[in-house]
């Protein structure tokens, strides 16, 4: 059954202004478009919020793989709801380039929607390794900028940070792509992504975009269907500007690049990575680009690199200024076009010293109030800004103020406010537009500070400091963007929402008595720098720095998801005079049957008033809120037995009523002897009319003394509001002033002293409307000094002040060494013996993983701030992994850029060094490291050992022993394992042992040095290599060091080579005659007379077998005929197998394989077996007996045929295709053949085909080879006499001649060709390709093995692009339209490069691109 009731509500209060409430609840950007930080569409109702039902609701956190570090956020989230899906989600972009999409409505589980990982399309993050100690961003950097949604499109835009091409390194790699993704498939818009590599400037096109070098990380704004973003640089590094770019939002194509340091006064680009550039970044901590309306755009500058062109010359902000430095910028966006024009800004008159301590303006956004509350006095709107110097500029969007336009040079602007903390500002403030209007900021280490609205005598806006919050920020950078939400735009459900790097904290939106009161929230931890919180219906949401998504909403529990009543809320009272009372009657409907149900009647002031109160507190006029709590017995189980209603209401006095805000005024701490320390310190206070009469200013005094007389104000030009004159103001209202109702005054005062100490006057003022006073306090102090140093054998060593601060200095500080694993520490620390605090303005620490900073995120970080007498300090570690002995010593460093607020300290780059120093053991060089060094761990079986000598050291086996002991042998090579072993010898380990160096240090410790290792356990060797005797750079031998072989001949024997040998199968069949200890190869002679051959195995015996020499004996033998011995026929190397003819043996190796598409390995290998499995390619090639590779480039026994050799180790049998050369005569030869190869001497020039591709040959100057496709324009035949230089392989075959090349065709050649059509893509012709103009750039891409034009064309189709292009053999771009400047050229042009997965098309050429569309 359902039935409604009413319940009677009395109130004092009422509601002044109702904000319109819109529908969607969904977060589409950074914040609002005009940053004003003012949310009210969300439904937080701060009842809701302290109900007790409010909490975490789920949670996310993707799948990392084993290994991988761990996924890091610094975009915010955003909140949707597609029309495609129906229901809100969570879309969140992460720095490892991957998003994701949960249900934001799952209470429990975040439900995963869909998911994109770019890495796995080529498009992997960039790596912070890529950037010297630079960690403002950990690990990898990929969607920093928070992104933009188009709702009417149900598409996301953002930047994603990556490489040029995949699987490249290295800053000057980087590049940035623009990306359109579908907010629920995730799937790219047709024409995306765009890379601008390489883009200039609009303004300046000396000056162009590099991707590596920038950071993108504020946030995008969509206008007008542009969307903008701006990029910064990385902590200074490298030659960046600061750059605003306009992408179109339909088409993906670059609209606009505006650079904020360019023309003269800018530092030009000079082609390095270093020089030129400018600086002027737009990082803004983050923030948004602000704009109020589509033709204009609002962006802070941070420092510049070079003094800029106003140095100190006033200029309008009409005129225009190429160098944006520490600036406040209006750009115009065109209607039509959407390209960009400077047309306004503001530079403050202190720039050139904002530069020298890199205090950047742009560490935060532009705020753009509420023009309809934050007006006056002409102005039709503020545009408000702070920055690292601990200032906030208030100006006027319309017309910022130039530089030095105002009187006598000073700022042109509506007012500075300076925070009593003077700490650093980061982020962007926020402003409240209900209950008279107020300002927030939060600087870093300091409490959140408001700031009331009010006006001055012209009715300009003003504002005065009302009020902070009991607590303060952390001591480092990291506080995030001021939001405040309401619930459906009512006065009095205000919450201030605060963000820094200890979690998120909220207060009501307007102080009382002077202090904020706070919200209990849900804990968190892990927040990231500058977040600011996204928003859905009724919830918040937000990322964690271990790569977690969090969601917080009511009620926690899905069971209380049921409630019994259904009303409206929240319920205005209106406006109720003080010591009245307002009734109204409240509907509510029940859901369910119940019993019993309470009503209550309140006060605003959260008194509740019961049967016999005899009173309520003092009430001042203004907007309350509060909550009624209804109470219900249910007869239904599973519904919530309590339910909340908002009421609102507005105080009002008939009366006039004074009101002077805040209640006491703190003065920024005026530093004596600094560059603004001479102007003192000045801040603002509010006189009010509270009442609903005009107020008339009776009189006011002052008082310095505690219980003491008061002293009447004495009106001067300067008027003081203390004994001392300390206090001053010029803006004090005359007596008899009189205020209207509801209108206010902003009263600026000053504090200046030149001695140090902590002062304070209050201050009086009477009225018609009641008295009220302001308490004026203020300290001043010396300049901070700071003094650093780094610890030395125990103690503290100075680290002295660069001799010129403006110059900066590089300081050295040496860690230490180590032998090997270990770790060790240096710490440095900040004393400040100054009067003032000590502020870090800039600390980008060392973050490597083997020396690096302890804790880089608070030690020494930037902003911290350091009180006078106290010390901070911080830690660096050196923590090498293991090292081998004699292993050559490795330094490493880390730079750690450091800067404060002490002007004489100046900028410090301390390079931190540590050396990883290994043990040398003899024998040593002259330089004193060991002569033989690591060749690594190896796989040594005890069939098939690597070294044939064994020496068993036992107990007094060391690492040192064991290579005296091979260089007294004349041995190259020595190993030690199974802890006493050694095993010294002249081979050189096949490849396919080496092990990892770990498998060698475990276990067995040598038994005469138990700190080395001799072995691994399983079978592993540690093998060294004399330095002198080997090289294993390029694997060969020093003269006189190789390898013993057998001589060419003895006597009448000659050597006929090296044979498989076993017991089983001997290839010399007859008697061993040899003995242990007497063998020789002179020996063996004399005994195997009368035989044909002999051979020499081992060191023992002269059984036939491995080194065979063969001989004729003479007609006379007696025996000859009795003793002639059969020798087993040699594996030979075919000349042809099925269709490939034998090229060479190559060398190869196991880190760049000569044939790299296939390989397979087999015991029972064959060169059929080989060529069967390499059907297809055009080259195969066979090694160690049992590896077969396969490619389209270029001796042991075949393990499944012991009559064909299968390659050499580290030398590679090689084949290819077969085709037939005959001669087409001669030609002269200025290049008559563009490709060239020079032969060995011992080649034949016809196996040296550099590619199968290529049916012409030539020969010149007898040992060189050159491939062509066709005769160059200019060859001409010449006599067939001129070609007369006998090859050096062959001196039967002629080599061509001076300038004359013997040319071979093989007719048999099929030529590639250009692929015409592909599906519904035709070729449509050849164009010139530079890389910076291309010619498609919506999309591009590089398969160095397998590019066919259909690959090409399949791609770009699949991504929904229209036109596609193939380049210089690997690359493929694609595009929806062709670029405007697009050169065509003749289509031979694009001839020249044949494609890298099918030889038989051509893949355009150098700067050629060869174009299809459909």
């Amino acid at each position: 059954m359902r039935f409604t009731f009413a319940i009677g509500l009395t109130w004092s209060l009422a509601l002044i202004q109702r904000v319109k409430a819109v529908d969607s609840t969904d977060t589409l950007m950074e914040g609002d478009s005009s940053q004003s930080g003012y949310l009210p569409n969300h439904n937080m109702d701060p009842n809701i919020i302290t109900g007790g039902s409010f909490g975490q609701i789920w949670q996310f956190k993707a799948s990392i793989a084993a290994g991988v570090a761990e996924d890091q956020y610094y975009s915010k989230p955003l909140i949707y709801t597609p029309s495609n899906y129906g229901r809100q989600v969570v879309l969140v972009f992460s720095e490892a380039n991957w998003i994701c999409v949960p249900d934001a409505q799952n209470a429990l589980l975040g439900t995963m929607i869909s998911s994109r990982d770019f890495s796995q399309e080529g498009e992997g993050p960039f790596s912070v390794s890529d950037l010297p100690s630079c960690n403002d961003i950990g690990q990898t950097i990929g969607i920093a900028g928070t992104p933009v949604i188009d709702p009417s499109t149900n598409t996301v835009y953002f930047w994603a940070k990556s490489y040029m091409v995949s699987g490249q390194t290295g800053v000057h790699n980087g590049a940035y792509r623009f990306h359109a993704i579908d907010t629920i498939t995730l799937a790219e818009r047709p024409g995306f992504p765009t890379n601008i590599q390489n883009t200039p400037a609009d303004n300046d096109n000396a000056r162009w975009f590099n991707g590596g070098t920038h950071l993108q990380r504020a946030s995008l704004n969509l206008v007008n269907g542009v969307v903008f973003a701006g990029f910064g640089g990385h902590c200074d590094l490298f030659n960046y500007t600061g750059w605003v770019i306009g992408m179109s939002s339909s088409s993906g194509k670059l609209l606009t690049a505006y650079t904020m340091s360019a023309g003269p006064g800018s530092p030009a680009q000079d082609g390095t990575w270093t020089g030129g550039g400018g600086g002027c970044g737009v990082w803004m901590a983050g923030g948004e680009i602000a704009s109020d309306n589509a033709g204009r755009l609002f962006v802070s500058t941070s420092n510049a690199e070079g003094g800029g062109v106003n140095q100190q010359s006033p200029a309008s902000g009409r005129t225009h200024l190429g160098t944006l430095s520490e600036a406040i910028v209006n750009l115009a966006v065109d209607s039509q076009t959407g390209l960009l024009s400077q047309k306004d800004y503001f530079e403050p008159s202190t720039y050139l010293a904002m530069d020298a301590g890199d205090r950047d303006l742009g560490a935060g956004g532009v705020c753009l109030p509420d023009p309809t509350v934050f007006s006056g006095g002409g102005i039709n709107r503020l545009a408000v800004s702070c920055g690292k110097n601990g200032l906030c500029f208030v100006t006027n969007a319309d017309n910022l103020g130039g530089f030095k336009m105002g009187l006598s040079g000073a700022d042109a602007i509506v007012q500075m406010l300076t925070p009593p903390a003077g700490g650093a500002i980061f982020g962007t403030p926020g402003t409240y537009p209900l209950e008279g209007g107020y300002l927030y900021i939060t600087p870093v280490g300091a409490p959140t500070y408001a700031y009331a609205l009010g006006f001055d005598t012209s009715n300009r806006p003003s504002f005065a400091m009302v009020g902070q919050t009991n607590e303060s920020s952390p001591g480092a950078v990291g506080v995030g963007h001021v939001t405040i939400t309401t619930f459906k735009g009512q006065a009095g459900t205000g919450i201030l929402w605060i963000s820094d790097t200890n979690g998120i904290r909220a207060y009501g939106a307007v102080p009382v008595n002077g202090k904020f009161p706070r919200i209990t929230l849900p804990a968190t931890l892990g927040v990231p720098k500058f977040t600011r919180l996204a928003f859905g219906n009724g919830r918040y949401y937000m990322s964690t720095s271990s790569g977690t998504i969090l969601a917080f909403g009511a009620p926690v529990s899905p069971t209380a998801l049921a409630l019994p009543l259904t009303f409206s809320s929240p319920l205005d009272f209106g406006s109720v005079g003080i010591r009245n009372s307002s009734t109204l009657m409240m509907s509510c409907t029940t859901n369910i049957a119940i019993t019993k149900i309470v009503g209550l009647r309140f006060h605003l002031t959260a008194y509740m008033i019961n049967a016999g109160s005899s009173g309520a507190p003092l009430v001042r006029p203004g907007a309350q809120a509060t909550a009624l709590t209804l109470y219900t017995q249910n007869v239904v189980t599973g519904y919530s037995t309590q339910q909340s209603a908002s009421l609102t209401g507005t105080a009002a006095s008939q009366t006039p009523w004074l009101s002077i805000s805040p209640p006491q005024l703190y003065f920024p701490e005026v530093v004596i002897g600094s560059a603004t320390g001479g102007g003192g310190s000045s801040t603002t206070f509010i006189i009010q009319n509270l009442g609903k009469a005009d107020l008339t200013i009776s009189g006011y005094a002052f008082n310095n003394d505690q219980g003491g007389p008061y002293t009447n104000v004495t009106f001067s030009p300067s008027t003081h509001l203390d004994a001392s004159g300390y206090f001053t103001t010029q803006d004090l209202p005359a007596i008899g002033t009189v205020i209207p109702s509801g209108g206010s005054i902003t009263i600026s005062t000053s504090f200046n002293i030149t001695t140090a100490g902590s002062f304070y006057s209050l201050l009086m003022v009477y009225s018609d409307g009641g008295s009220d006073y302001v308490m004026l306090s203020g300290t001043a102090n010396t300049l901070p000094i700071a003094l650093l140093q780094s610890t030395n054998e125990g103690g503290w060593i100075t680290i002295p002040d660069c001799s010129i601060p403006s110059e900066g200095c590089n300081v050295q500080v040496e860690i230490g060494s180590l032998p090997s694993t270990g770790s060790l520490l240096q710490a440095i620390r900040l004393t400040n013996n100054g009067g003032s605090d000590l502020t870090i303005t800039k600390s980008k620490p060392p973050t490597g993983s083997i020396l690096g900073v302890t804790n880089p995120s608070i030690e020494l970080s930037e902003g911290l701030e350091t009180p006078p007498g106290n010390k901070s300090s911080a830690t660096v570690f050196f923590q090498p992994g293991p090292a081998q002995l004699n292993s050559a010593q490795i330094v490493y460093s880390g730079a750690w850029t450091l800067f404060t607020n002490d002007l004489a300290f100046g900028v410090h780059v301390i390079n931190f060094t540590a050396t990883l120093a290994p043990p040398q053991v003899d024998p040593l060089l002259s330089d004193g490291t060991g002569r033989f060094k690591w060749l690594g761990c190896f796989v040594d079986g005890a069939g098939a050992r690597i070294e044939s000598n064994e020496i068993d050291n036992g107990a007094n086996n060391t690492k040192g022993l064991f290579q005296q002991q091979a260089l007294a042998g004349n041995w190259p090579f020595a190993g030690t394992e199974f802890q006493t072993q050694c095993w010294i010898g002249f081979s050189v380990p096949p490849s396919s042992t080496k092990a990892p160096d770990s498998s060698c240090e475990t276990q067995y410790t040598c038994p005469g040095d138990t700190t080395q290792y001799c072995g691994g356990y399983g079978g592993y060797i540690s093998l060294y290599y004399d330095s002198l005797k080997y090289f294993p750079a390029n694997n060969t031998f020093a003269p006189g060091s190789a390898p013993p072989g057998p001589p060419p001949s003895i006597g009448s024997w000659t050597y006929a080579g090296c044979y498989n040998d076993s017991v089983a199968a001997r290839t010399l069949s007859s008697t061993n005659v040899g003995s242990t200890k007497t063998n020789s190869l002179e020996n063996c002679t004399t005994s195997c007379q009368g035989y044909n051959y002999f051979g020499a195995d081992g060191t023992q015996g002269s059984t036939p077998s491995s080194f065979i020499f063969s001989s004729t004996p003479s007609s006379t033998s007696s025996t000859a005929s009795s003793t002639t011995s059969s020798i087993a026929s040699r594996p030979d190397i075919p000349e042809t197998v099925g269709s490939y003819s034998y090229v060479e043996c190559h060398s190869d190796n196991t880190t760049l394989r000569t044939l790299r598409d296939k390989s397979i390995s087999t015991t029972d290998m064959t060169i059929e077996y080989c060529m069967g499995n390499c059907t297809g390619y055009q080259y195969f090639g066979v090694e160690y007996g049992v590896e077969c590779y396969c490619d389209g480039r270029y001796s042991m026994l075949c393990g499944g045929n012991t009559n064909e050799i299968c390659g050499g180790r580290a030398g590679l049998m090689f084949a290819a295709s077969s085709s037939t050369a005959i001669s087409t005569g001669k030609h002269v030869n200025p290049s008559a053949l563009q490709q060239t190869v020079s032969t060995p001497p011992s080649s034949k020039p016809h196996n040296h085909t550099l590619t199968p591709t290529d049916p012409l040959a030539g020969l010149e100057h007898s040992n060189q080879c050159f491939c062509a496709l066709s005769l160059s324009y200019n060859s001409q035949p010449q006599p067939e006499s001129s070609c007369s230089w006998p090859c050096k392989g062959d001196s039967t075959e002629i080599c061509g001649g001076s300038r004359r090349l013997s040319v071979y065709n093989d007719t048999s050649y099929l030529y590639p060709e250009i692929v015409q059509s592909v599906g519904t893509y035709s070729v449509q012709g050849c164009y010139v390709d530079p890389v910076a103009g291309r010619v498609l750039n919506g999309y591009m891409f590089a398969n160095e093995i397998k590019m066919t034009v259909q690959e090409c064309v399949a791609a770009c189709q699949g991504r929904g692009y229209g036109t596609a292009g193939v380049k210089y053999a690997t690359q493929w771009f694609c595009d929806t339209t062709i670029a405007l400047a697009s050169v065509p050229v003749p289509l031979s042009d694009c001839t020249q490069s044949f494609c890298s997965g099918n030889a038989m098309q051509f893949c355009g050429a150098a700067n050629r691109l060869l174009f299809y569309s459909t």
